[in-house]
């Protein structure tokens, strides 16, 4: 996210679910995201056999973490 324009530097990978949580790990080299179901449409809109949850761990490149010169 770049604060000063308050626009999205990018954007990797498309989801079905949204994500519902994320992590840096402590050296900041890798960010680990869960991807599920998280309720906001009631427990009727649920389908557990397509709506699985997913972790993903993502190794960040300086490329990542630097917004670019825009």
């Amino acid at each position: 996210w770049d604060l000063r324009k308050g626009d999205k530097c990018g954007q990797d990978v498309k989801y079905n679910l949204p994500i519902t949580a994320c992590a840096f790990s402590p050296d900041g080299k890798f960010l680990a995201h869960a991807i599920g179901y998280d309720w906001s449409r009631g427990p009727d809109e649920y389908y557990p056999q397509q709506m699985k949850p997913q972790l993903y761990i993502h190794q960040l490149q300086q490329t990542d973490i630097v917004a670019p010169n825009r």
